[in-house]
Parts: C-alpha cells; sequence; structure tokens
C-alpha cells in the first residue's frame, strides 16, 4: 500500500481531495434517502453521485496506479455493507 507523503504539499493536497469527495459523498447518499419517494429529485441526486464517485476512482487510481478500476476494492466486499 502506498504512503502518502503529508511533508509534501501534493500529497496532503491529494489525500485532502480524496477526503473532501468522501464527505461529499456521504452528504449526498443521505440526501438520496431523504428525497427516496421524489423521482425527479432522486435521479439528480443519483447522477451527482455518480460523478462524484467517478472522480474519486479516478484519483485513487492515481494513488495507487491501477490502471483498471476492477483493482479497486469495493467498500461492501471489504466490510459486508450493502
Amino acid at each position: 500500500i502506498r504512503k502518502i507523503d503529508f511533508q509534501k504539499k501534493t500529497g496532503k493536497a491529494f489525500h485532502d481531495e480524496i477526503v473532501k469527495i468522501q464527505k461529499r459523498l456521504i452528504q449526498k447518499q443521505s440526501e438520496i434517502d431523504k428525497y427516496h419517494k421524489d423521482r425527479r429529485t432522486l435521479i439528480k441526486l443519483q447522477r451527482e453521485f455518480e460523478t462524484m464517485k467517478n472522480n474519486l476512482d479516478k484519483l485513487l487510481q492515481e494513488l495507487y496506479g491501477l490502471e483498471d478500476d476492477s483493482l479497486i476494492p469495493q467498500i461492501k466486499d471489504m466490510y459486508g455493507a450493502n
């Protein structure tokens, strides 16, 4: 596992961006849960979530030097979450 060098600005910025996106994903999922009965709003929120998730996947691919996103473990696979 690659370690992030927090002494370098680029390493810290990279980490901070990953954390920021992850926090936004959690917030977006809360909104999705809240508006699950409002189809119009739900579709918009789900698209926003997928866009953020794709951005996070790209950052993780870059961080770990992965060519294929299938190599990034899914949270549900790691922790048994659904």
